[in-house]
């Protein structure tokens, strides 16, 4: 005969797993997740600290909640860690972990933004770029104090660029397809892949497409002037960096040449240059953010649902192909 005790034991064990089996259904553990610490390089001062954060992938807005940083650099997560860097006391110094293309011009512009916050505050900011910092990449990159790149980094593509897939030959000629649209206003449905661009449509576009441009060369221009072989003077800066702001590509040597880097290194390298920025006597500790993932431990890349011989499945890979939108992103990206 069993002992009541032993039966309301089971019974709450009972209770709690199915409790938990709900909540981890629901996320709600996810919800509880916070920004800790984890050193690099634990050997060092925790009163002086140097963070690392990495910006790799294609910049996005899918914000702070997003599933997963290895495809994509969230620009709501990164500004989530640079706010926590720019509060920490502990924190002297940011090094900036580049590899990327660009992107969203919004998001990109929002971390842009946030850099220059932590400059205001006057914690010095490095960036370094690895093997690609194109485009919204460097954008960002121009916010730092100091910009690093290797040898056969793969940057600049200062420009913007809108892309509008036509799919209307496809789908009336070969598939027999037609959409009827009924829309409120002539430009309603501007972008469309289902029918082709007017001019005036393309006018339009390209009106907001030169905007975002002269805001991308502004910001060059503002970051950029005085380094290097770049005159220190707003509109002879301008003249200097115009002609290679066609959206070209550049190596990280000449990018030196043409002044958009101050020299070159690698990660270790930036972290030496940030720890010089910010008068670090000591040795610092090293450390980046990550999520505290709760009792179950789960990773920020253990997203995805693995499925049959190994496949790795996940729900952000059914987007569509195109996603019209105004980017800071090298077309090869």
């Amino acid at each position: 005969m069993f002992h009541p005790s032993l039966i309301l034991s089971h019974l709450s064990a009972k209770v709690f797993a199915i409790t938990a089996g709900c909540c981890l259904l629901s996320g709600c553990f996810e919800a509880s997740r916070e920004l800790i610490q984890k050193p690099i390089e634990p050997i060092g001062d925790e009163g002086q600290q140097i963070v690392i954060i990495p910006i790799h992938g294609e910049i996005t807005s899918h914000g702070s909640d997003s599933p997963s940083l290895s495809t994509s650099a969230d620009a709501g997560e990164i500004v989530l860690r640079l706010r926590a860097a720019g509060r920490d006391k502990h924190v002297k110094a940011i090094v900036l972990d580049m590899d990327t293309g660009g992107g969203d011009v919004t998001a990109t512009d929002m971390v842009y933004h946030q850099v220059m916050l932590i400059h205001d505050i006057g914690k010095p900011v490095v960036a370094v770029m690895d093997s690609v910092c194109a485009s919204g990449g460097y954008y960002i990159a121009s916010a730092a104090d100091i910009i690093l790149t290797s040898p056969s980094t793969i940057t600049g593509s200062i420009g913007v660029i809108f892309e509008s897939p036509d799919f209307h030959e496809l789908m009336s000629a070969h598939l027999g397809v037609s959409v009827n649209v009924i829309k409120s206003g002539a430009m309603k449905d501007i972008g469309s892949p289902i029918r082709s661009m007017t001019d005036d449509e393309r006018a339009l576009l390209q009106k907001m497409v030169n905007q975002s441009y002269d805001q991308f060369v502004d910001v060059v221009t503002e970051r950029r002037c005085g380094h290097g072989d770049i005159p220190r003077e707003k509109s002879a800066a301008l003249e200097s960096i115009r002609p290679i702001a066609d959206g070209r590509v550049l190596t990280g040597r000449q990018a030196l040449t043409f002044g958009l880097a101050d020299r070159l290194g690698y990660l270790f390298d930036g972290i030496d240059e940030a720890r010089k920025l910010a008068h670090i006597t000591k040795t610092p500790q090293v450390i980046h953010y990550e999520r505290d993932n709760g009792i179950f431990g789960f990773s920020e890349k253990s997203q995805g649902t693995n499925i049959n011989a190994g496949i790795q499945f996940n729900a952000e890979s059914l987007s569509l192909p195109f996603h019209a939108r105004l980017e800071y992103r090298w077309a090869s990206w």
